[in-house]
């Protein structure tokens, strides 16, 4: 499983470097030219928070999924464990993320600051989280996506504090990202997704 890790990391490593499609550039030229842009030139950033606990009118077993920094080790969210009601989102002023919408957890117990992970339902979420929402017609989600895994211990590192570092919408806006031109970003996410699926199918032999 070591390996597999370590192919995982060596295949982003690859795939945000521009060594996984150098045969790819070489035969699509002009396309070859990467842009060093950051994540607010590409999308939204955004951030939610915690309804009062002493209020039960805020929580309940069904309602809108809130989320927070523990889903973040998911690949995908697909549902939650805690619902907020309306009133909470309009005390708060919560924001409905949509389906899509790219996790990134603030700040988290162990390994959990740095994580990325994405909505596959429509949710609110805590202040721990930031929710990126990319505008497709720049960057493609998945690449972006493939940026902030490929770049989760440069991400950690630029948390601040004390005994629990965090980090904040302000670092996550301004994150660097080098971007090729979309064709090339869909050649990409589809490379990445091929090898990370053959890892995939070796890891469940396994277990």
């Amino acid at each position: 499983r070591d390996v597999l890790k370590r192919f995982r990391q060596s295949v982003l490593a690859a795939a945000i470097s521009g060594r996984l499609t150098e045969d790819w550039r070489e035969a699509n030229k002009p396309l070859g030219e990467w842009d060093k842009t950051d994540i607010q030139s590409v999308a939204q950033v955004g951030t939610g928070s915690t309804p009062l606990r002493s209020n039960p009118a805020y929580f309940d077993t069904i309602g809108t999924p809130w989320i927070t920094s523990s889903a973040t080790s998911q690949r995908l969210v697909k549902d939650a464990s805690e619902y907020v009601t309306d009133a909470a989102i309009k005390a708060h002023r919560l924001k409905v993320y949509p389906s899509g919408t790219l996790l990134v957890a603030m700040y988290g117990e162990g390994k959990t600051r740095g994580q990325v992970t994405e909505l596959g339902i429509p949710a609110t979420i805590n202040q721990a989280c930031a929710a990126i929402s990319v505008n497709e017609s720049l960057a493609l989600r998945d690449f972006v996506r493939i940026g902030l895994e490929a770049n989760y211990l440069e991400m950690r590192e630029l948390a601040e504090g004390g005994n629990q570092p965090n980090l904040n919408l302000s670092k996550i806006k301004e994150f660097p990202l080098r971007l090729p031109s979309l064709p090339e970003q869909k050649e990409i996410a589809k490379r990445v997704h091929t090898l990370f699926s053959f890892a995939d199918r070796i890891e469940a032999r396994l277990s």
